[in-house]
């Protein structure tokens, strides 16, 4: 007879193994319209987005994108 499954062999069984691919969100992440923002010369740039792109502790703000 065989063995009965363990509560973490069903868990596996059921949520862990059945997975194909993980998408993370990271919200600190700059978005496109931020990057692209970055960009475009001082006069030109929306500073609202500019502005909400400094509050972020992603990339941006450590490589200086």
């Amino acid at each position: 007879m065989p063995d009965p499954a363990s509560f973490s062999d069903l868990v596996r069984e059921a949520f862990i193994d059945p997975l194909r691919s993980v998408l993370i969100v990271d919200d600190q992440y700059p978005t496109w319209e931020e990057i692209l923002n970055s960009k475009i010369e001082a006069g030109a740039k929306n500073d609202a987005l500019d502005a909400r792109s400094e509050k972020k502790s992603g990339p941006r703000n450590q490589t200086g994108l």
